[in-house]
């Protein structure tokens, strides 16, 4: 079987300049090319080199040999291949047509880049098809994108510690008043005192509610876990602006514009990063030469196609026309060296093509830049995984809870929080497990998820593999995911969980849903 040849066609000059090559030398490049190649006629496989044997886990080319080609395409993706076979056979010979990216499937699955040629064989039309394994390219792109993300919380860290230090600041402040007048009260002062004591605690109490909710905004970048959910762009967005206004404020002015937008399917954090940068972008754009205040405008509302977008506009210096064409090229930066990777925007691109939407950049030398993003609304049917109780009525019962944490402080005022229902708390997975091997008439295990030794995740894993369904009462408490194992915990098991600090005016409402949940499941 002549690949070099085989039409069969004698049309080599002997008389061209250019030496002959032997079919069998060619024979022995296309045999050990180190992309894949194959040839199928009438949906059959008839050649296949020894690189694509290895690439879908094969010992032998012949294991490919006289295989439907369709075999091999993965089933999601297997109509548009027959179309694009049934297309590309009818086309003249020798033409070449767009590279597209499919999975292929044999030993092992790979997602590949095809290149395809039509040709003639052995007297009919056939496909010439190079495969090129994306398996490193997908995980060189994941560690591009993890060090653009990175790089996008180093540019928050700041303006975060502005924005904690702020709060933290009252709060030390009045806790330390709280302490040093404890000793000095009697039945005489108490009275007196107790307004500005109050004052004390309540501006506390503030204090800390505004860290938590910038822990909680900082938590939208710093999630690793890339599993899709229903997103309102109108909350990521008001949260990326929370984030990077203290950086950005002082040099320009952000005008916010928000009308109803469709909910997307897509991951939170991935879309923060993608605004981040458009932000950053934005408030980097003013010109020493420029009059006039910055000022940065962000929308987002519906497209006539009832499409979500976002847009983020400014009136800076403006891209020139002839750097506007590769702002999305990877490694491109106008900016100077160790300012700008030239990551940003490709990266960006590379997240909003994967969930289906679209990108753009309209630029006016000293009039302003316009980026837009546009995705498509969830499927009607697209259900997330639920992470927290929605807010009803409340019945005020009282359930025997089992608290499971290693931080002590944390189990006591856990305690003192729940001191209305009956608490036993311990402080580690093991002494859990142990206990719930005696006792197993818990309502609810309320149990951290990242602790030394035994986790979380093992005492879950445990329950639910000794079949009596206590692992269906359990509530994971996190303070964040930050191990894959933990990521992937959360992502498949039905439990409910809510992040650390617990807010206290929703805990009876959080009982009240695990013991239903649990129930559900009976």
């Amino acid at each position: 079987m002549g690949v070099g040849n085989p039409t069969g066609r004698s049309d080599v000059h002997e008389s061209s300049a250019v030496a002959t090559v032997p079919h069998s030398v060619l024979q022995m490049i296309v045999d050990r090319f180190p992309k894949g190649i194959l040839v199928h006629r009438m949906g059959r496989i008839v050649y296949a080199n020894e690189a694509l044997g290895r690439m879908l886990g094969y010992d032998s080319t012949d294991d490919l040999l006289l295989r439907e080609w369709s075999e091999l395409i993965h089933p999601d993706e297997l109509d548009s291949a027959i179309r694009d076979d049934e297309r590309s056979l009818v086309a003249p010979e020798w033409t070449a047509f767009p590279t597209v990216c499919r999975r292929l499937i044999g030993k092992a699955e790979v997602s590949t880049e095809q290149s395809t040629l039509r040709i003639d064989w052995d007297g009919g039309p056939a496909l010439a098809v190079v495969v090129r394994d994306l398996g490193d390219r997908e995980r060189l792109e994941g560690q591009l994108r993890e060090a653009e993300r990175m790089a996008a919380v180093g540019t928050l860290a700041a303006g975060v510690a502005h924005e904690v230090n702020n709060p933290l600041a009252y709060v030390v402040t009045n806790i330390a008043f709280l302490i040093e007048q404890m000793p000095r009260l009697d039945a005489n002062s108490v009275a007196a005192l107790r307004p500005e004591l109050e004052e004390a605690l309540l501006e506390a109490q503030q204090g800390v509610e505004r860290v938590r909710q910038i822990v909680s905004d900082l938590k939208t970048f710093t999630r690793s876990e890339d599993q899709d959910e229903r997103v309102d762009l109108r909350s990521v967005v008001g949260s990326t602006l929370k984030m990077a206004r203290t950086g950005i404020r002082h040099g320009a002015e952000i005008v916010t514009e928000y009308e109803k937008a469709p909910a997307v399917k897509a991951n939170a954090s991935r879309l923060a990063q993608v605004f981040l940068n458009l932000l950053v972008n934005a408030s980097q754009a003013s010109s020493g030469d420029r009059r006039g205040k910055l000022t940065i405008r962000v929308s987002v509302d519906t497209t006539p196609s009832g499409e979500a977008r976002v847009r983020v506009a400014d009136n800076g210096k403006g891209i020139p026309p002839d750097v506007l064409p590769h702002v999305f090229e990877p490694f491109f930066t106008t900016k100077p060296v160790g300012i700008g990777t030239g990551l940003g925007l490709s990266v960006c691109r590379n997240i909003v093509d994967k969930y289906g939407g679209r990108i753009s950049i309209e630029s006016t030398v000293e009039a302003g830049t316009t980026v837009s993003l546009v995705l498509p609304p969830a499927p009607a049917d697209f259900a997330p995984h639920r992470s927290s109780a929605a807010m009803r009525a409340v019945k005020m019962n009282r359930y025997r809870i089992l608290l499971v944490d290693d931080d002590q402080l944390v189990l006591k005022s856990m305690q003192r929080l729940l001191r209305r229902h009956d608490v036993t708390a311990v402080s580690g997975g093991a002494e859990a497990l142990a206990l719930l091997e005696e006792d197993s008439g818990f309502d609810i295990i309320l149990c951290d998820l990242m602790m030394p030794d035994v986790t979380g995740m093992d005492v879950y894993e445990r329950l639910a593999a000794s079949g009596g369904g206590l692992d269906r009462r359990i509530v994971f408490l996190s303070g964040g995911a930050v191990t894959a194992r933990a990521q992937s915990v959360l992502a498949s098991a039905p439990n409910l969980r809510f992040e650390k600090p617990v807010d206290p005016k929703r805990i009876e409402l959080m009982l009240q849903s695990a013991v239903e949940s649990a129930r559900g499941g009976d």
